[in-house]
């Protein structure tokens, strides 16, 4: 079912008014009078597509991530896309950046690494051979967790390095834990 253009426009216009919110403060002190006044619709129109800000923001993670993971599914899970999709999340004038940013989700970092990571190692039978899958599903979740806390420390500059060098670390640790298993 297509969508209505009208509708399309004003979820765009609210989307814009969010991203603009969101460069300026935390969205937790982002309210719907602000996204509606810039947005320049009345509040009954925006709870006619979202219950609040954080369900907005729920909505605009739902929406990158399936973006992302169609052009993941389309690229190779190279090396470089992984620098790329660094440096997006790094891009405070970028969607992504501003979803990750100390004002977006702490955690959408991760979310964005899980993807990431599940589609360039969806093969965890190949790296942990003879390994049951729940112990394949644990070692995946160790990894994913612990690589996308440590992009999200990056991202917040909080890791002073190379997206290059970042990437390589994260690639020796990686493969310095799956030797051990």
């Amino acid at each position: 079912m297509k969508t209505d253009a009208r509708v399309r426009y004003t979820k765009m216009r609210i989307r814009e008014a969010f991203y603009a919110c969101l460069q300026k403060k935390p969205i937790a002190r982002i309210t719907v009078k602000e996204i509606c006044d810039l947005a320049e619709i009345n509040r009954a129109t925006f709870y006619t597509h979202y219950m609040d800000v954080f369900d907005l923001l729920d909505k605009q993670e739902e929406d990158v991530l399936t973006k992302l993971q169609d052009t993941i599914k389309q690229e190779s899970t190279s090396t470089r896309t992984g620098l790329e999709l660094l440096e997006k999340l790094k891009d405070r004038s970028d969607h992504l950046g501003l979803l990750a940013s100390e004002n977006g989700d702490p955690t959408f970092a991760s979310k964005v690494f899980r993807l990431y990571y599940s589609s360039s190692v969806s093969r965890m039978d190949q790296l942990l051979p003879g390994k049951d899958a729940a112990l394949q599903d644990i070692v995946f979740s160790y990894i994913a967790g612990g690589c996308g806390s440590l992009m999200t420390r990056w991202i917040q500059g909080e890791i002073d390095c190379s997206s290059e060098a970042l990437i390589s670390l994260l690639d020796q640790l990686t493969a310095k834990l799956l030797a051990q298993l």
